[in-house]
């Protein structure tokens, strides 16, 4: 259940606590896809990354990125 507290409180750090929707499905281990919005989003990418649990990468040409476990 730890994980999961985590994974909440680092999206609401970078302005992105309303994508619940979105977090739950990291937490079963779907793939989830979010706009990038403005530079906060790839704050929430490189923090992603770095937990070593997820691998985020992100779509320049759709202006989205995509996160999915390790």
């Amino acid at each position: 259940m730890r994980e999961m507290t985590n994974l909440k409180a680092i999206f609401e750090k970078w302005g992105h606590g309303h994508l619940e929707e979105e977090i739950e499905d990291l937490e079963e281990g779907y793939e989830v896809v979010i706009n990038v919005v403005d530079r906060d989003t790839f704050n929430l990418m490189n923090e992603l990354n770095s937990t070593g649990k997820f691998t985020v990468y992100e779509d320049a040409i759709n202006d989205t990125i995509t996160i999915e476990q390790c």
